[in-house]
């Protein structure tokens, strides 16, 4: 998922985010795409189903798109940007990230204190989130400057142009490969939200395709249509 973190910094940018809140996917997945956790949080940001819907990403049978790492970046970011803006502290914001804005008011009531460290050395938040935070401070140091932790810059390769299109029948990448030649493993590439290498009838899809095999798509894509019907 290093290939996202380029056009991942440009979706922060545009919505007034800090690039730093990446170091949240380091500690939380580990830039690993399909990370899941045994308590059900999934993909780069490791959202919750619940929250995930909340923040107007769909979750499913077909279709997860906390897998999708640029819709996924878009909702933590406003998540955590409205978490920011309630606390008015990004080491406040951070520990709501990961244990819930009602642990932090709670904490904070408990203790009278609005100083995330305050409220960790007395043990007010959950022991997890007392360690998720300064992770996540130490992993903003780390990819500011790898080379000076002895790491290598990942090289990010540039991530493919596509073009959306909307598909309301039931349609498999595998289909969708034959109509236009592009492989199954690349549609998978640009759509790593569908669990099952299709998208459902009836509920609607924004398929990504490379730009040069729209066309072939839709010629194909309608003739199933029209056969259908």
């Amino acid at each position: 998922a290093w290939v996202y973190l380029p056009i991942m910094k440009e979706i922060l940018d545009v919505l007034g985010a800090p690039a730093d809140l990446l170091a949240v996917v380091l500690v939380e997945s580990r830039f690993r795409g399909h990370a899941r956790s045994g308590a059900g949080a999934a993909g780069l940001w490791q959202l919750m189903p619940s929250t995930a819907r909340k923040l107007g990403l769909r979750v499913d049978a077909w279709v997860d798109e906390r897998f999708d790492p640029i819709k996924s970046t878009r909702a933590a970011a406003v998540y955590i940007m409205d978490l920011y803006e309630q606390f008015s502290s990004w080491e406040l914001a951070l520990a709501a990230y990961n244990a819930g804005d009602g642990a932090v008011r709670e904490a904070i009531g408990r203790s009278r204190s609005r100083d995330f460290w305050v409220l960790s050395k007395r043990g007010a938040l959950p022991f997890q989130t007392r360690q998720f935070v300064p992770k996540v401070l130490a992993a903003v140091e780390v990819l500011r400057s790898p080379e000076s932790y002895g790491l290598e810059k990942p090289a990010y390769e540039p991530l493919w142009a596509f073009t959306s299109v909307w598909v309301q029948r039931a349609v498999s990448l595998r289909q969708a490969s034959a109509w236009t030649g592009v492989s199954v493993e690349d549609l998978r590439r640009l759509n790593p939200a569908l669990r099952r290498d299709a998208i459902p009838q009836g509920s609607g899809y924004q398929l990504r395709l490379p730009p040069a095999a729209v066309e072939d798509f839709l010629l194909a894509y309608e003739k199933f249509i029209n056969k259908k019907s």
